[in-house]
């Protein structure tokens, strides 16, 4: 059975299929949202996808030994991360789409209102 890691690596692999960059930031610092943003859009132009890209953030995150996606506190305790936000690019709904149909394609539950400024969740477990 494929790890969580090798599943996301499937479906972000979907997406560049469909000239879409996908991004996970993992950084300790805590950006802005507006810099996790900017860092999202920088990734795809540097790939040649221009406006086309989702990201999701996550502070203190990191995969496990095991390929999970993990939360690591102060004291270094890990715990499994359940759920993760993507932002995309809204000005193209089938961005958003297309992301939902990738992460379930990989067994993940992925659900987007429609709404072209809400979030696409993915549940992790």
């Amino acid at each position: 059975m494929a790890t969580m890691k090798e599943r996301f690596d499937a479906a972000f692999k979907r997406l560049e299929e469909q000239g879409i960059t996908a991004s996970l930031v993992f950084d300790d610092r805590g950006f802005v949202t507006s810099e996790y943003l900017e860092a999202y859009k920088l990734r795809a132009q540097m790939c040649g996808t221009g406006e086309r890209w989702v990201g999701a953030a996550r502070v203190g995150a990191g995969w496990s030994r095991e390929g999970d996606l993990v939360y690591a506190d102060r004291s270094g305790t890990r715990t499994p991360i359940e759920e993760l936000w993507f932002d995309h690019q809204d000005r193209d709904p089938s961005i958003a789409r297309a992301l939902v149909e990738a992460m379930q394609a990989e067994g993940f539950r992925a659900s987007w209102s429609g709404i072209a400024k809400d979030f696409v969740h993915v549940y992790l477990t």
